[in-house]
């Protein structure tokens, strides 16, 4: 489900205060030893916003969203100035596979599932950006040539594209050109193994 976003306030204050909220049982026996359940895995927050000023437009803003929401009634991301985003955050180790990975998010030495996104994330394997067909955009093709045929010289011209397991086709590499002499073939590389990727495509043309 697609949640709408807290608007941003022309008059909101800087402060904003942030708590996590915890739910325990205690229960005290007659020795004085106390015993503890947690019945929530991860925090709840709470936030505190100030809004010195509100304009008319803020005004209208606010009060549309909060039609908007029913109440009390739908969920809503908020987008927190100096907490809301998480850089080069390691997530999941693939085995071939284990392809699904639940996103994260580090405090310190603590982590906690990002339970809404709000905007689109950049994944990375070992450092290679996956593009939305899951794999690595690949590089210019490496062109050759080898003896063979009985054709003029010419200039040929080639891009290539990865392809992963679900037949999505990655975008296509910068493209490359070689000048193939007289009686010769072309000859392209296969290109470095992606992560993601089972196959690629070759795009070929003289012009």
């Amino acid at each position: 489900m697609a949640y709408n976003v807290f608007p941003a306030l022309a008059g909101r204050g800087w402060d904003i205060k942030k708590r996590a909220l915890w739910s325990t049982i205690k229960h005290a026996a007659a020795s004085g030893a106390e015993y503890r359940t947690a019945l929530m895995q991860y925090p709840l927050y709470e936030f505190d916003l100030t809004v010195p000023y509100l304009s008319l437009a803020d005004w209208s803003t606010l009060f549309a969203f909060y039609n908007q929401q029913s109440g009390s009634f739908l969920p809503f991301y908020f987008t927190h100035d100096n907490d809301s985003t998480e850089t080069l955050q390691a997530f999941g180790t693939g085995n071939g596979s284990l392809t699904g990975f639940q996103l994260v998010k580090s405090d310190s030495t603590y982590l906690e599932p990002i339970a809404g996104l709000n905007g689109t994330a950049s994944v990375y394997a070992n450092g290679t950006l996956i593009l939305a067909s899951g794999t690595g955009a690949p590089a210019s093709p490496t062109l050759g040539q080898t003896g063979g045929g009985a054709k003029s010289a010419r200039t040929m011209y080639a891009r290539i594209s990865y392809v992963d397991a679900a037949g999505n086709e990655s975008t296509s590499s910068a493209e490359a050109s070689f000048a193939v002499s007289t009686n010769n073939l072309l000859t392209v590389a296969s290109p470095s193994p992606s992560t993601g990727a089972v196959s690629w495509n070759l795009y070929l043309n003289t012009a």
